[in-house]
This record gives C-alpha cells, structure tokens and sequence, in this order.
C-alpha cells in the first residue's frame, strides 16, 4: 500500500485508553477507506508498529467527524502535540458497529494478534 499518513497528536475523548488500547488521535485529512490497517510508525526518530483506525466511532456516537487513531505496540509515553508518521503496511478490516463494548475490546484484541503476526511474517520485529 505504501501511503504515508502525516500529523500532529491530538487530544482525543480517551475513549480507547480506559477500554485499555491507548491511542494517538492524528490531525490529518487523507482519503482512505474507513477501517482499519497495520501500520508501521515513525515516531522520535524510532520506528514502531501498530494499527490505526480510520473512522467516525460508530459503535459510540450516530454522528462524529471522521477521526484517525493510532494504537503503538508496546508505547506509553506522552507524545501529546507531537509530529508522527504511519505508513500503511496492510488493510485489516472495515470499520464496523459492535453491539456491545465487550464486543469492540475482543475485536481490537484479534486485530493486535493479527497485525503482530503479519509483521513477524515480514520480518519486522515487534515486541509482545
């Protein structure tokens, strides 16, 4: 895929830090399919992976702005205002409404393993 995604981390509702996927908001506009992908993150001069979700939240709100969240594997630090770059390595799903939470936590739980496994396939190291 190729395409790089550019911007600066903003404060978003917190929503995925309490549901335990912490998540650097990104100021961007780009024209992607709502969803979400496997992407590999340069951060602080390091090189992370993750995924990102590109999306309205449809699971909480009927209505809200398209939005780009990126969760860092193995990342907890304060990077609020900082410049981040993702290139997206695969697609992963579309974005979907999940009846419940509980429901949403298993899903981002299988795209992590997912996403870990494709990276260790193509040889890009990530930590567990």
């Amino acid at each position: 895929m190729n395409q790089l995604i550019t911007g600066k981390i903003i404060q978003g509702e917190g929503k995925a830090k309490h549901l335990g996927f912490p998540t650097a908001n990104v100021l961007c506009h780009c024209k992607l399919l709502n969803g979400v992908y496997g992407v590999i993150i340069r951060l602080r001069n390091e090189r992370y992976a993750g995924i990102m979700n590109i999306g309205n939240k449809i699971t909480f709100h009927d209505q809200f702005p398209t939005s780009i969240e990126i969760h860092i594997f193995d990342f907890n630090k304060q990077i609020y205002g900082e410049m981040i770059e993702a290139e997206i390595a695969f697609f992963i799903r579309e974005e979907q409404k999940f009846p419940s939470v509980e429901d949403l936590i298993t899903q981002v739980k299988e795209d992590i393993a997912y996403a870990r496994s494709r990276f260790a396939k193509t040889g890009i190291r990530v930590s567990s």
